[in-house]
């Protein structure tokens, strides 16, 4: 136990970047194996594709509100930035799209080809963010193949697996904090300042994220 913790304190003191992803991704992996052996994969059946008619609609959803007095209205909570960005999709998606007139129309944008789109595009653009970050940061400490091992540990994790379930927005969010987290201790300051923006769309995604702008301080 004692090398164990002296082992993970060195690695911190390395890369504290790369502790952190490592430890997250396995004590979600840990968490995974818990709650699947003890509901009998119940866990991820009825808590992530239980309601099939509500699959990706969290995206969808977003698109409706934001097209029309988000905050009045619907009572939005989401920050003007990604309510805006939902809102100009909807809007170009919308003259694409059959109304069928016997539901929301966020149905209708799941149901057409350029609403799917939307969605696709967003997600594979996050995941390959997501990849760059963990290549950048683990490949050095584990070498490829452990760390495409890493990766796959991604792919299948829970709080992925469900946030695409659902559609939700905390994938473009994580993917943009990830950008800054690979460029904020640049030497090139254009990349440092890329980085701060890339953190002003993950706060204009989920605020909460703010708080990691104090490691430029």
């Amino acid at each position: 136990m004692d090398s164990l913790i002296q082992t993970f304190n060195e690695s911190c003191r390395r890369n504290p970047v790369f502790t952190l992803v490592v430890g997250v991704l396995l004590l979600s992996f840990v968490i995974d194996v818990f709650l699947s052996l003890v509901t009998g994969l119940d866990f991820f059946v009825l808590n992530i594709f239980d309601n099939q008619d509500d699959v990706f609609m969290d995206h969808f959803n977003s698109m409706m509100y934001s097209m029309d007095d988000p905050y009045g209205y619907w009572k939005v909570i989401y920050p003007p930035l990604i309510t805006a960005f939902y809102g100009v999709l909807g809007w170009w998606c919308l003259p694409y799209t059959t109304i069928t007139g016997g539901r929301d129309i966020s149905y209708d944008f799941r149901e057409s080809e350029i609403g799917m789109m939307t969605f696709a595009v967003s997600v594979m653009i996050s995941i390959f963010i997501m990849s760059i970050f963990v290549r950048k940061v683990c490949e050095k400490e584990l070498g490829s193949q452990q760390t495409s091992l890493l990766f796959f540990l991604v792919l299948v994790s829970t709080p992925l697996i469900y946030a695409i379930a659902r559609g939700n927005s905390m994938l473009i969010c994580v993917a943009a904090l990830m950008l800054f987290m690979l460029g904020y201790q640049s030497e090139n300051k254009w990349i440092r300042y890329l980085s701060y923006v890339a953190l002003g769309v993950s706060a204009g995604v989920k605020i909460t994220t703010v708080f990691f702008g104090l490691l430029v301080i």
